[in-house]
């Protein structure tokens, strides 16, 4: 990432959960109140505990909602033994506070017209989900989400919603490596370097859907990735 897509990472501000909720399994969904800050977007933010830890603090989230939105939301995987920063997050109650610091990155959609395919895996539907909210009204490009989880998918009714009423965007929910492998290979033939390729998920995932890409000849300027560290 380019120096300036941090030039926002000094600014901060302090922000109120307005609602949380467990659609299933160790899947949450928090949504805080956005701030009134004309640097809001939905990229990447610092949220951190306004009370110290002894564990880390502070964490990198990707932002799975959209300024128009009105709110920030952020979705996460908080297993049996969390992390003291899940476990705080987990135990948020309506209008506390949480720290914010950003936005950061350079996840987001890069120009007007180039049409572009989501690559998902698990809980990195969260970015996802902001691409096709900023999108779903918008014909003039062509959006494909490839979704692959071993359990549920997130916002999948929202997705389908956005689908029906826009027939510039096509999702494919999948099954593991192997079927993600072959929509891949098939649309890096398919389209090439017009595209843009968006990844999101572990580092691990990242780095196969990544080789997989250039060995199928995509070059690494149409590849944009957003990782999560397991935290």
């Amino acid at each position: 990432m380019a120096l300036n897509d941090y030039k926002w990472v000094f600014k901060t501000d302090i922000i109120e959960l307005v609602k949380s909720e467990n659609p299933f399994g160790d899947y949450y969904v928090f949504d805080f109140k956005a701030p009134n800050s004309k640097w809001f977007t939905w990229e990447h933010w610092f949220f951190s505990l306004t009370e110290k830890i002894k564990d880390r603090w502070w964490r990198a989230l990707s932002i799975a909602s959209n300024p128009e939105e009105g709110i920030m939301k952020v979705a996460t995987k908080i297993g049996n033994k969390p992390s003291q920063f899940k476990a705080k997050l987990k135990s948020m109650k309506k209008w506390d506070t949480i720290k914010l610091r950003g936005p950061f990155g350079n996840f987001k959609i890069q120009d007007q017209s180039s049409p572009i395919i989501l690559i998902a895996w698990g809980i990195g539907i969260a970015p996802m989900r902001a691409f096709l909210e900023k999108l779903k009204h918008n014909t003039s490009r062509e959006v494909i989400l490839l979704y692959s989880s071993h359990d549920w998918y997130l916002f999948q009714e929202e997705f389908n919603e956005i689908e029906k009423n826009n027939d510039t965007i096509t999702l494919h929910y999948l099954t593991g490596r192997q079927e993600l492998s072959k929509y891949i290979k098939n649309y890096a033939l398919q389209y090439s370097n017009r595209w843009y390729f968006y990844i999101s998920g572990t580092l691990d995932m990242i780095k196969w859907a990544t080789n997989t890409l250039t060995e199928n000849k995509i070059t690494k300027k149409r590849i944009l990735n957003d990782p999560f560290y397991g935290y």
